[in-house]
């Protein structure tokens, strides 16, 4: 089966699990601050974890603007359509933004789920990935308030309530998901996401 590791950039994301993939020899798409060895798609700050992912997906084309020096070279970046007066980012592949609580089948178009973890996932099964192993994936914050295994975003998203609704999306769409053929587990050190069956990372790879 087609696996892909996606690496989102929840708090509980650990360089040693990223390099753990990349010594297994397994593809990897990281979302918002992860890394790849074989194929991978990163997810905005994800890339800062990353050696030499082979995709990177970061929705917002603000985004690319202030990071894309940062991004490897060599990665196929990816990001959504917000309207159409949004001309993107060059060298960066504009999807076209599906339904919010919904899941694309269709290229070129990714159901968004309100997060970049749960578009990644849409973009993964659009490249022709049907295993998916999540790491990252916390949907929650530390004790201390931590959101992101990287320095806070400076508009101070997300708020609980934005993960809540994130959270209520996942569970929905889950069984969709894998009566598509989709096979997901979900490797993440600390996560509120339980509509995947939890795996140890070791014993999956």
């Amino acid at each position: 089966m087609n696996t892909l590791i996606c690496i989102a950039a929840g708090p509980s994301l650990m360089r040693r699990d990223v390099a753990m993939c990349e010594r297994a020899g397994l593809p990897i798409m990281v979302v918002n601050g992860a890394f790849m060895f074989a194929e991978s798609i990163v997810v905005n700050g994800a890339f800062r974890f990353a050696e030499s992912p082979e995709y990177h997906y970061a929705g917002d084309t603000r985004w690319w603007l202030r990071n894309y020096d940062q991004a490897q070279l060599w990665s196929q970046k990816f990001s959504i359509r917000a309207d159409k007066y949004d001309q993107g980012f060059p060298g960066v592949r504009q999807m076209d933004r599906g339904t919010t609580e919904g899941f694309s089948t269709t290229w070129p178009v990714i159901s968004t789920g309100k997060n970049s973890g749960y578009a990644a996932i849409n973009l993964a099964y659009l490249l022709g990935f049907r295993r998916l192993i999540l790491l990252g994936y916390d949907m929650k914050f530390t004790s201390d308030g931590k959101k992101h295994c990287h320095p806070d975003h400076p508009d101070s998203n997300p708020s609980e309530d934005t993960v809540d609704e994130w959270l209520r999306i996942f569970h929905k769409m889950a069984p969709e998901m894998k009566e598509l053929g989709l096979d997901i587990l979900n490797a993440t050190r600390d996560t509120a996401l339980e509509c995947f069956p939890l795996v140890r990372l070791e014993e999956v790879i």
